[in-house]
């Protein structure tokens, strides 16, 4: 087809991904005439992972694509925001108060992942997705772009957009092999049958230890997400769920609040376990007609929150630069341009965090604690004002 300059823009657009960053980008491109299918590995969609936290970011671009309140709804809004504590819930930090949320212009909310991958479902339409296609490789001829499946199928289209995570099919046909850096930190996460009740709903909690975090959210009225990290080598395994559950409540029996129960709380079986990886940020997010998105162009360890925030906030930069400029070209050249900094700072910033996070010498820990404290909130301020300021 031939490149327009309207204000609604006819390509084909093939995405790679039926995560967060995939669903959310092929609803902000069909919302500007955009002709999108969304090409998923998995044979079946199911609601699978924990809990996830959507930022104020992330949650502005929901609202300008139309569906911020269903996100709310179905989640757990977080209107006294995150306090990160030690061990003993004494407060390190308070974060998402009235004077953040007046800034960063939202809340944040903390709900399950399968739950929000639903929802954008719903709202992009299940007829746009095709399962079971893991994507083997891509190529390019001229200004159109082949997808080829590993089942032998093939599909052409004017844009192709890889969101296929951190082991990304796509980013391997555009350029080389990129190696993973670990973090330093395993991680544990669940869902426990567990309602927050008055005394700490709407506020998710972080308490750190030596070497050890438990992060809980509510994530509805009825169910708690938590996860806990621990400074490790990588490759390490449980023997067991069984043991693996074990082990954490004895690690965290003497931490405050409803650390214990909420542990308890969970089915063993659902407990997943992950080494935490990302890559040293890359130069170039795309090539010709074909783009990365998400965990595959920009994957960051979690310790800000922002690895499902930065992949939305993609979704609104290719919305926006599609629609402005007169080609593919430009518009993926001016995406790069608009998203690249402020990712490659979200990454390399998580990374670090993590390192001091995660501190397990005792002086270490206390002059940390200290350190966050006597943090002027002015600094806190202007922070969380470029982390949850989106392109315009």
């Amino acid at each position: 087809m031939s490149e327009n300059t309207s204000s609604q823009k006819a390509y084909t657009v093939h995405i790679v991904g039926c995560g967060i960053g995939g669903l959310t980008t092929a609803i902000a491109l069909k919302q500007i005439g955009c002709d999108v299918k969304v090409f998923e590995a998995a044979p079946v969609l199911k609601p699978v992972g924990a809990g996830i936290l959507m930022a104020p970011n992330a949650m502005k671009v929901f609202g300008r694509l139309g569906f911020a309140e269903t996100v709310k709804e179905r989640g757990h809004v977080l209107t006294r925001g995150l306090r990160v504590t030690n061990a003993q819930r004494r407060t390190i930090q308070q974060m998402g108060g009235p004077e953040e949320r007046a800034i960063a212009g939202e809340t944040s909310v903390a709900i399950h992942r399968g739950i929000l991958q639903q929802v954008l479902l719903e709202v992009l339409g299940e007829e746009h997705v095709l399962t079971g296609k893991p994507c083997k490789h891509v190529e390019q001829d001229g200004e159109r772009v082949t997808l080829h499946c590993e089942d032998g199928s093939t599909y052409t289209s004017d844009l192709l957009l890889g969101a296929d995570g951190i082991h990304s099919a796509v980013r391997r046909s555009l350029f080389s092999e990129v190696p993973l850096r670990y973090g330093g930190e395993t991680c544990w996460r669940g869902v426990a049958e567990f309602a927050a009740g008055e005394e700490w709903g709407g506020e998710g909690v972080e308490m750190w230890g030596g070497g050890v975090r438990l992060g809980l959210f509510p994530i509805n009225d009825t169910q708690c997400y938590w996860f806990s990290t621990e400074t490790a080598a990588s490759g390490g395994a449980d023997v067991d769920a069984a043991s693996a559950k074990r082990m954490l409540v004895e690690r965290f029996k003497d931490f405050g609040g409803p650390a214990a129960a909420i542990l308890e709380a969970t089915p063993e079986e659902s407990i997943i376990r992950r080494d935490l990886f990302d890559f040293v940020p890359i130069d170039k997010w795309y090539k010709g007609h074909i783009a990365l998105v998400g965990d595959a162009a920009h994957a960051t360890t979690p310790n800000m929150g922002q690895g499902g925030c930065q992949a939305v906030e993609d979704a609104w930069a290719l919305q926006l630069c599609v629609q402005r400029e007169a080609t593919l070209s430009q518009a993926l050249e001016a995406y790069e341009q608009m998203r690249r900094p402020k990712a490659m700072m979200v990454v390399n910033n998580s990374y670090s965090f993590g390192k001091v996070a995660q501190l397990r010498n005792p002086l270490l820990c206390w002059l940390r604690n200290i350190f966050l404290r006597m943090t002027p909130k002015s600094v806190y301020l202007k922070q969380i004002k470029t982390l949850y300021s989106l392109p315009s």
